[in-house]
């Protein structure tokens, strides 16, 4: 607890608060809310009102059961019933699985994506590599004649429709596949 405190208040103070900055605590945390069930548990079970009327003690499983129970509805909402910030972002992810699945070998596109986070994408990248499908992720700014280009974000779409000539290839939802023709820059 004095550790969990501590780090708090010196996180606390500093000028900029990211909230993985907190990340270092939920070990500590998680021991804490551990050592409280595990108390709660034990309490319940070696309770002499309850083992003198019961057999079989189920009220610390049935404890454990209600506490797990919240979380676990919500883990299954998300996996079965993602928000649409979740389809939104992974969009570009189901895409490539389709890219990945097609047989046709000419069917390979470098993808134009500039967030910080790509990891959702280069694993992808790195499968139609490793299919002998060459693709990479570039910045769109620096595309040619004969580039076959996957763009989801809105800007890197207008940025491509106004600086380049192209071809739409595909469209599925918001995402578009290009081929450049030729730069008007």
């Amino acid at each position: 607890m004095i550790t969990i405190i501590t780090f708090l208040l010196i996180i606390s103070s500093a000028k900029t608060k990211v909230e993985w900055y907190d990340l270092p605590l939920y070990p500590f945390l998680c021991i804490m809310a551990a050592i409280t069930l595990h108390w709660i548990f034990t309490s319940i079970k070696e309770n002499k009102i309850m083992s003198q009327h019961f057999y079989l003690n189920a009220i610390p499983l049935v404890f454990l059961f209600l506490v797990f129970l919240k979380p676990y509805e919500k883990i299954i909402d998300k996996v079965y019933a993602p928000s649409e910030y979740e389809i939104d972002f992974y969009r570009i992810s189901f895409f490539l699985r389709t890219v990945i699945k097609d047989p046709d070998p000419n069917h390979t596109y470098d993808v134009c994506y500039d967030n910080y986070d790509k990891s959702h994408i280069l694993i992808y990248v790195y499968m139609l590599n490793d299919k002998g499908k060459k693709s990479s992720i570039r910045d769109c700014r620096y595309l040619k004649a004969g580039d076959r280009v996957i763009a989801i974000q809105q800007h890197e779409k207008e940025f491509i429709e106004k600086f380049y000539t192209y071809e739409v290839l595909e469209t599925y939802y918001d995402i578009k596949t290009y081929k450049i023709i030729e730069s008007l820059q």
